[in-house]
């Protein structure tokens, strides 16, 4: 079988707990029609960066076939706990070709937020309970009108135990606004919202050997 694209996925093989993504998390929230996977073993997870979201339909195909999660990357956090940067964001076509693609055989679509260079919101926005809850409800809305099945949380890097401190209470807060949305969407009571997966991974290297 030939493998996908070459040069326009960093493919990342990664064991589900935890996961290889530096200083990352990745909340799956479940929004989208995608079929349900089994639970596999292990998870092959692609970045997407948006200078290669022009691709012709059969590349979505070919990619999303090879990959358990589609990371779409990436978007930015401001201060006061909004999204910025969303003209990085698939245009209505692009995603349409991405959902149409990967829901032909179960790959989950997330978008991230973060990276090098595209981090410098977290801190001010996890600082502060209102604007870290801001933030996770923005991201749930998003992920809702969109169809996404969560959120990769790419920081670089948290650098005190305060962020430290903020960046866990995000993710809690995350999962939480995730699992209010669902509830809201399906007509599921609490418990069985709860019964449903919310797959939270992070993996970090505090001496900074994945840059060496």
């Amino acid at each position: 079988m030939a493998g996908p694209p070459s040069c326009t996925v960093g493919v990342v093989l990664a064991l589900l707990l935890p996961s290889t993504f530096p200083f990352a998390a990745v909340a799956d929230g479940g929004f989208s029609r995608a079929p349900a996977p089994t639970a596999p073993s292990f998870a092959v997870v692609g970045y997407l960066p948006e200078w290669r979201f022009g691709w012709e339909p059969d590349r979505w195909g070919s990619v999303s076939a090879h990959l358990s999660h589609l990371i779409l990357f990436s978007l930015e956090v401001t201060a006061s706990g909004g999204l910025s940067a969303l003209d990085r964001f698939p245009s209505p076509a692009q995603l349409r070709l991405a959902q149409e693609a990967r829901q032909k055989v179960g790959t989950r679509l997330l978008v991230c937020l973060g990276g090098n260079g595209r981090s410098g919101g977290f801190g001010p926005a996890v600082g502060k309970k209102k604007t870290r809850r801001k933030l996770a409800e923005n991201l749930a809305l998003f992920c809702e009108q969109h169809g996404l099945d969560g959120v990769d949380f790419n920081w670089e890097y948290p650098d005190q135990a305060s962020e430290w401190k903020g960046l866990f209470h995000l993710l809690a807060d995350t999962r939480a606004a995730f699992e209010r949305h669902r509830m809201a969407a399906s007509g599921a009571s609490a418990e069985d919202t709860r019964r449903t997966p919310v797959v939270i991974t992070m993996a970090y290297y505090p001496d900074g050997q994945q840059e060496r």
